[in-house]
């Protein structure tokens, strides 16, 4: 039972860390919890701006899982490339 849960925070560590990370591409601002993510990626789509927020909530059982992470990014793929062109 403890590995599992040491996996499962793991995972969250990890969806956290990519929030951040894409939130530092497409703001090229470092993130921190009390950053006002609405106002520094206004050109983000909802839906990928939706997927960074929910990854950086500081209360872990409220980001996406890995899984639903992959599906999200997955099915935005146009849309990140719109972003970053």
């Amino acid at each position: 039972m403890h590995l599992g849960r040491t996996r499962l925070r793991l995972a969250a560590d990890d969806v956290y860390g990519l929030g951040a990370t894409l939130f530092y591409l497409f703001s090229a601002e470092e993130f921190q919890e009390s950053t006002q993510t609405s106002t520094l990626l206004p050109h983000v789509p909802p839906q990928l701006f939706e997927l960074i927020f929910q990854s950086t909530q500081p209360d872990e059982s409220r980001r996406p899982s890995c899984d639903q992470l992959l599906t999200t990014l997955t099915m935005q793929t146009d849309l990140i490339e719109t972003v970053i062109a």
